[in-house]
């Protein structure tokens, strides 16, 4: 993981705020630091910080607030009164411009801060929007985190296998042409996954297919890989991890709609291969996705034929392994407060 070690410039900002009322109700100084996590996942660091921002609201009056914000990864200063609760709120990796972007001096309250909209397309692969918060009770001496967490789901594919049943087609030609995501929604709050806009057509993105609702070069980097032109034999397995990252879709199962004309559905893991000369699609559903959860296929076992149409499945073609886990990614990231 790449660190950017620079000093930033503090912008520190209060509305409303009361003078002391006695020496204990005086104005501390509070340092945030980001914990660094260590590991990375083919070359891309899932917990790395390029900016981020603090804000505290005062518990006991709502109209006292202040936030300061990081252009690096460096550590963050905040001045507040001492003996005083306050919520305490940290995001990272937000959007700075475009859909989606935040400004925290136009934030007027802490309602509006949770409800603020997070787009899809402002995540990369090198920053993936954090956001997370914790109470802090007059400051104590020591440190205190604040867990922070991914907007987005991770879905992987680890292993594909090629185990023909038919010998018809034995001795076809398999070619891996592709990996990516259909269905995905791409809106969702800082606070929880957004269900409010949950009927809106232009929140979703390769609807019913590869660019089946247009093309955003942004969100092709974290949905998809393409031209893979892996050649898998019968009984062989191509063993390459491939990952990609959506905002959640709370769709269940029994809400998966596979109609011809769009309407919400599950998203789909889909792969895109050529068997025997012939273009097939071999859908993954993924129902009920979750913030911060990772969905990992270990295996997809194929069987032969798959599907004319990325929507449609064909009964027996395909085996899935499918796990699902919370907070399990490589490293979880805190933000410490140094009191």
């Amino acid at each position: 993981m790449k660190r950017i070690v620079i000093i930033c410039a503090v912008l520190l900002m209060s509305v409303s705020c009361h003078k002391p009322e006695d020496d204990g109700d005086v104005m501390r100084q509070i340092v945030f630091s980001a914990a660094p996590g260590t590991k990375a996942t083919a070359g891309i660091s899932e917990t790395a910080i390029s900016h981020w921002a603090v804000m505290l609201f005062d518990m006991e009056n709502p109209l006292a607030w202040y936030y300061a914000v990081s252009d690096s990864g460096a550590d963050i200063i905040c001045e507040a009164r001492n003996k005083r609760p306050y919520r305490a709120y940290a995001i990272a990796n937000y959007a700075k411009d475009g859909l989606g972007a935040f400004d925290p001096s136009l934030i007027q309250s802490e309602d509006d801060l949770l409800n603020t909209v997070s787009a899809l397309n402002g995540n990369s692969t090198e920053a993936l929007t954090m956001f997370g918060s914790v109470l802090l009770y007059q400051f104590p001496s020591g440190r205190t985190s604040i867990g922070i967490y991914r907007l987005c789901s991770k879905v992987s594919i680890m292993k594909i296998t090629l185990d023909v049943t038919d010998v018809v087609y034995s001795d076809k030609q398999f070619i891996l042409n592709a990996l990516y995501l259909t269905n995905v929604y791409c809106r969702s709050t800082l606070s929880q996954d957004d269900l409010l806009l949950y009927g809106s057509d232009e929140s979703w993105y390769n609807a019913m297919g590869w660019h089946g609702s247009g093309s955003i070069d942004a969100l092709d980097a974290l949905l998809g890989d393409r031209g893979i032109s892996a050649s898998i034999p019968d009984g062989g397995s191509y063993n390459v991890m491939h990952s990609f990252y959506a905002y959640p879709n709370a769709t269940t199962a029994g809400e998966d709609s596979r109609d011809a004309t769009w309407n919400p559905r599950c998203t789909r893991l889909v792969i895109e291969a050529t068997f025997g000369n012939k273009r097939y699609y071999y859908p993954i559903t993924i129902p009920e996705m979750k913030r911060n959860h990772n969905y990992t296929v270990t295996e997809a076992v194929i069987h032969g034929p798959g599907s004319l149409d990325p929507e449609q499945d064909i009964p027996g073609v395909i085996d899935v392994t499918l796990s699902t886990t919370a907070n399990s990614w490589d490293s979880e990231y805190y933000i410490n407060e140094n009191s």
